[in-house]
């Protein structure tokens, strides 16, 4: 995949611990080097029927953002599985948030609320 060797040219144990320490320039290069992954998402037809894409991205590369601050391990090697995982949950935990509310307003209707 693209996004793939895009990650690979980043060198994640010494962007990680910079970025954690607050560095905005080694957060700008890995949110970058992650974004084709977050497009990636963006048109996964499973998110474009709950999300609307640019809701999907947005909330992927904040996920992004909350993988670089939870990253707790010392072999950086599993860095973006990690990215790849809270990108994931981020959004599922997102879609699961508005099927209920899709499905407390249909049954408002029904019942004439």
């Amino acid at each position: 995949m693209e996004y793939e060797s895009n990650i690979q040219k980043l060198d994640f144990a010494v962007l990680v611990p910079q970025a954690q320490r607050g560095d905005s320039r080694a957060v700008n290069s890995l949110l970058l080097g992650f974004t084709p992954m977050v497009r990636a998402f963006k048109y996964n037809s499973y998110y474009v029927h709950y999300l609307e894409q640019d809701d999907t991205e947005i909330l992927a590369l904040m996920a992004v953002n909350d993988a670089i601050k939870s990253f707790k391990q010392h072999n950086f090697r599993f860095f973006a599985t990690h990215v790849k995982y809270t990108i994931r949950r981020q959004l599922n935990i997102q879609v699961q948030k508005n099927c209920l509310l899709y499905t407390s307003d249909a049954a408002d209707d029904l019942i004439g609320v």
